[in-house]
This record gives structure tokens, C-alpha cells and sequence, in this order.
């Protein structure tokens, strides 16, 4: 696969996309996957577009479904891709772990794209405003207060103020 200024493959796998035969690659930048042989990705997810994933639960087929905001799109909310990769091995258990490997990585984008968003601020409907309005104050003073060990038995707003 051709591969992006400074991007590396950290793994891949031979997988089908609309049953056509094709290897998905895992990289520090993007999610890709190229048809039989060819070097050009046919379908490829930057890290920051991929949105979620699904995967297979029992059933003859080893799936994963990702769904990622289409490349360019600026409508908000974002015009949706979604793919189906298919691992088509004889071995269902190494075909699960193999997929595993791509599950993980996904969540942890997931993950990472979840901190980043609710590191924006946004309004608590429980929280007090202080003297300047400020609610993360609030937010953060409770939630210190919630973490504390002679707190956590207390219910916040079970008290009147005095």
C-alpha cells in the first residue's frame, strides 16, 4: 500500500469489502483498505473522520462495520460513510482475534475523540453558576468533592444551602 508522508502500517489483513478479496490496513494515520493486490486504497478513513464500529456476534461471518464522516463533507452533521469488512478465514477464532486487533484501535479513537470533545465546555444542567457565571467551576468543585472519600456518601443537592 502507498503510504502517506510519515505514516507506518501497524498491521493488516486480508478482508473482503462488498465481496471483493482485499487487504484492510491499520496505520498511525488512517484506516485503508486496497483491492487484491493493488497499491491505491479503494477506501480510506482518516483517524479523525472514523465515527464508530460494529461488529459480528455469533453468526458464520467474522464482521466489523465502521461508520466515518465522508471526506470533505462540511454539512453539520457530517454526510456518513459506512464499510463492512469481512474476514473470510476457515479459522472463525484467529479471524475474531485478528479482527480484535482493529476493534481495539478503533475504540481507542473513540476514545481519544471522546476526551477531546468534552474537553469543550459544556453547559451542566446540575451545576451552580458562580459569582462570574462560570459553570465548569462548579462542575469541577463537585465532581472534586464527589471524588473525595468523605463525600462520597453524601447526596449533592439533598441539603438546602443555609
Amino acid at each position: 500500500m502507498l503510504l502517506l508522508p510519515g505514516e507506518s502500517t501497524k498491521y493488516s489483513s486480508k478482508t473482503s469489502l462488498n465481496k471483493e478479496d482485499g487487504t484492510l490496513y491499520y496505520t498511525n494515520k488512517r484506516l485503508a483498505w486496497c483491492k487484491g493486490d493493488e497499491q491505491t486504497p479503494a477506501v480510506e478513513v482518516m483517524h479523525e473522520n472514523f465515527r464508530a464500529q460494529q461488529v459480528s456476534k455469533g453468526g458464520k461471518k467474522v464482521m466489523l462495520k465502521i461508520s466515518a464522516a465522508a471526506a470533505g463533507a462540511t454539512a453539520n452533521p457530517p454526510t456518513m460513510d459506512s464499510y463492512v469488512f469481512v474476514w473470510r478465514w476457515k479459522d472463525k477464532d484467529a479471524a475474531i482475534a485478528e479482527r480484535g486487533k482493529f476493534v481495539t484501535d478503533l475504540s481507542f479513537l473513540s476514545l481519544k475523540r471522546a476526551k477531546s470533545t468534552s474537553g469543550q465546555q459544556t453547559p451542566n444542567a446540575g451545576a451552580q453558576a458562580g459569582p462570574s457565571g462560570d459553570r465548569s467551576s462548579a462542575t469541577a468543585a463537585g465532581t472534586a468533592a464527589a471524588e473525595s472519600s468523605e463525600y462520597k456518601n453524601v447526596k449533592i443537592g439533598a441539603v438546602p444551602a443555609s
